[in-house]
This record gives structure tokens, sequence and C-alpha cells, in this order.
């Protein structure tokens, strides 16, 4: 399947998409045939049994580089070459003018088309380039470059769940029922967002996250808009710069980096989980505007101090890459002799001074009691009656290197029993 540019004048590009019959049918269909005419020259002494060939294994293209942005298909059952005749043209048909790209998914195309001055976002039947709908709305529209470049459409179609959503070269954005082609919902994001109006026409493939779909933008406050994909609510806006002609994207390399550095231990990937309350109770308020990327990695507090200690030195090397490091918990953190509505008392002896010894420990560099926290003695097994909160510090400072200052920004006891001491490394 390709899409066509039959003149070279990219002003009045032609969209025209010819169909080829798969590299494997063909390469099947050609065996097959050799064997039969080979069949018919010579009896065979008996009859053979062939063992049946496992089903090919075909993935959809739902969106600009497929599945995974990464212009990779896992498709099995493809011939290593194509027949000496070519691949056997199945159909082809002209569409219109346009620079958009084929989405397909369960043998349905969906791309855009330049008529007039309105764009049409189209389905069509992939084994026979017939037309299941059309959505057409006006959108007038002249390049910057118009002496050269066309009026779009420009970005393609992408395949969302039951929807097709596309943005025109005007910043406005449709999402379809991919069956029908019926209007669900759309927004002007120039109009609406005051979004960077680009000359050369907007063209960003929308990011879908869980139940959003993000843009890029632009503007101030607007650079980066998520709505709701089933009706097209605001869900969040935030971020300040000038759009330019790109489309967002997850950014995996750091949570791949920290499976890479912690292998072989079972560090899997999950993005169905969002910001736990230790992770976002703190960034709030460091980072207010949530303009950075978090990767969150849970622990296994059945495991003894030395295993996360171990894994925070693992870690260290992500420092040297500029990622910050944060260890959420509290030092001291006992809810049972917490003073629950009650007026402002005084922390507990053991409290204070579990705190004050582990303090100088950080200081000194002596990290060995702190991993063995348990045998630090009574005021040890009060102030972390369960580890979950305590375990993030040996994190933190398992990452430090020698000679750096270490300091402590936040200090005081809340309600008697918990420590807002913080440890800043560096």
């Amino acid at each position: 399947m390709r899409a066509d540019a039959s003149n070279r004048n990219m002003r009045h590009t032609r969209i025209v998409l010819t169909v080829f019959l798969a590299a494997s049918l063909i390469a099947s269909a050609h065996s097959a045939q050799t064997a039969h005419q080979s069949s018919a020259a010579k009896k065979p002494k008996a009859a053979k049994k062939i063992a049946a060939k496992p089903p090919a294994v075909v993935e959809d293209w739902p969106v600009w580089g497929g599945k995974n942005r990464d212009f990779i298909v896992n498709t099995s059952g493809l011939a290593d070459s194509w027949p000496a005749a070519g691949p056997k043209k199945v159909w082809s048909r002209t569409l219109g003018d346009g620079y958009s790209a084929v989405a397909e998914e369960g043998g349905i195309l969906y791309t855009a088309i330049r008529r007039n001055s309105r764009d049409v976002i189209t389905a069509l039947d992939a084994a026979t380039g017939k037309t299941i709908w059309e959505y057409e709305y006006e959108n007038p529209f002249t390049n910057d470059y118009a002496e050269a470049v066309g009026p779009g459409p420009y970005a393609m179609p992408q395949v969302v769940g039951d929807r097709v959503v596309r943005a025109s070269g005007t910043g406005e954005i449709h999402s379809l029922d991919k069956t029908t082609g019926k209007p669900k919902w759309s927004h002007d994001l120039y109009n609406e967002f005051h979004a960077t109006q680009l000359r050369y026409g907007y063209s960003c493939h929308a990011l879908p996250y869980k139940d959003t779909l993000t843009y890029q933008a632009g503007g101030e406050g607007d650079g980066v808009i998520a709505f709701r994909q089933s009706d097209g609510a605001l869900v969040w806006k935030a971020l300040q710069f000038t759009n330019s002609h790109s489309s967002p994207l997850l950014n995996p390399d750091l949570a791949r980096q920290v499976q890479e550095l912690l292998f072989p231990l079972p560090v899997r990937l999950d993005e169905s989980w969002d910001l736990d309350h230790g992770t976002w109770s703190v960034l709030c308020h460091v980072y207010p505007q949530a303009d950075i990327s978090v990767v969150q990695l849970s622990i296994d507090e059945t495991q003894p101090g030395s295993y996360h200690y171990k894994i925070g030195q693992r870690l260290a090397p992500l420092r040297e890459e500029g990622v910050l490091i944060v260890g959420s918990g509290n030092l001291v953190h006992n809810l049972h002799a917490y003073a629950w509505g009650r007026h402002v008392v005084e922390p507990f002896d053991w409290a204070v001074k579990f705190e004050q010894q582990a303090r100088e420990m950080i200081l000194a560099g002596d990290h060995r009691p702190l991993v063995d926290y348990e045998r630090l003695g009574r005021e040890a097994r009060l102030s972390i009656p369960t580890p979950d909160h305590y375990l993030p510090l040996l994190y933190v400072i398992a990452a430090r290197q020698p000679g750096e200052a270490v300091g402590f920004p936040v200090e005081g006891v809340d309600g008697g029993s918990i420590s807002m001491l913080a440890v800043k490394v560096g």
C-alpha cells in the first residue's frame, strides 16, 4: 500500500491509492503453482502429510509511524522478496489532492484529501478501494509557501479506540465515529486556545494516553492540551512555548533505562498506574506547572534494607544525566502515636533521638547502620513500625557520591510522631 505523488509540483499533489497483494500470498501462490506443474510431470509414490503453517500475524497501522511511532511493524508471514513480475495490483483509484498518509485498522483504510476549499476525511475498504464513508468540512487555508505547497491536508487521520481523529492545517481537531464517520466533537485550537498559528499548516498527531488525547498547541499556558477522548472535554492544559511542526510523544527512554540499570531484577514497565500520593504531594509543590516527566519506581517492602540500598547505588548514574532521584517518605512515621485532631504536642523523645541519630550518620556518610535500621534499638522500632515510609531514604543516600554535600532544607516533627526532615544530596 502506498500513496503516490503523481505530480512533481507539490502544490497539486494528487493522492493515488494503489494496493498490492501481500508478498507472502504471492509467494505462496507461486510455490503452489510450481508444485502443481512438477507433480503433473511425474506421479508421486505416496501421499505426504504437509505441516500446516502458522497463521500470519498482521499488525494495524493506526497512526503516522505505526502503533509505536517507530516505523516498525510486528508482522509475520511476509515473503523475503517480491515475485519477478512484481506484486499483483489489486485496485487503484484517484482520490484528490493532499499530503495525508494512510492509516489502517481491521481492513479499513483512513486518509484525508482536499476538495476545493474543504477537507475530506474518508474511510475505504482495503480489499476493494470502495468508499465506506466521508466527512467533509469547510477549511480555507493558504500555505505561506503557496507557490510550491498546497493547502493540505497535512496530518493523517489516526485511529484511537472507536474513533478516527484528525487535525486540520488550521488547527481544528475532529473526532469521528470510525464506523460511520459521524462527528462526535471538535475543537479549534487557534480560536479557543490562542495556539501558535503555523504558517505552513498545523500537522500534529495526538498522543493517546489512557482516556485523553494530548496535542501540542503553543501559547501562554496552552502549550500542551489534553482532551477527553469520549466527549472532547478539556482535561488539562499547561506550559508556555511557541509551537512548531511536531507531535507529542511519551518518552519511555528513562523508564527503560531504569529497567536496564536494574537488570536482572524483574522490573516491569506499567503505564496503567497514575501518580502515587507520595509522588504527587511532593512534586505539586516543587513543580507546580507539572512541566517535567516523572518515572515512579515501586518498592518491595518485604526485602531487607540492603536490597533497597543496592538499587539506589545502581540508579546513581542517572544523576549524571540530569535526573533528579526523589525518595518520598518520612524518616519517622508512626501513625499509631500521632496526635490526631488534638492540640499541638511536643515530639516524642524516641522520635527526636532517632531523627538526630540518623542525621549524624547521614552527615558522616555512615550508611551501614541506616541500612540495618532494625538493629538500632527501641527508638528505631518506634520510629519505623512499617518500612514503607523509611526505605525511600536508602535510595537517596545510596546515590550520594564521595565528598558530596548533604543538607536538611526542611525540619520539624508533626503530630509528635512524624518527622518532616528532608535530606538533600548535592
